[in-house]
């Protein structure tokens, strides 16, 4: 798949996957902004590392606050 004006994010977000782990790291946007090619796109560079990905969709999910969220 092409990618447009996007190597940047690709290129940050497999450089954040690749430090130590101390932290989780969410991805949001809005809607239909290619969150989840991009991150796919990452996890496919980064298929021969030893980097486990999880996945969680909450667009179902409708949070106004951190608790909620955290709730979730």
């Amino acid at each position: 798949m092409k990618f447009y004006n996007r190597e940047e994010e690709v290129n940050y977000l497999k450089t954040y996957c690749q430090l130590e782990p101390n932290t989780i790291l969410f991805v949001y946007g809005s809607k239909s902004s290619g969150k989840i090619t991009v991150m796919l796109k990452v996890i496919e560079e980064l298929s021969e590392k030893d980097i486990i990905f999880f996945y969680y969709d909450l667009r179902k999910y409708a949070t106004s606050t951190k608790e909620e969220f955290l709730e979730i």
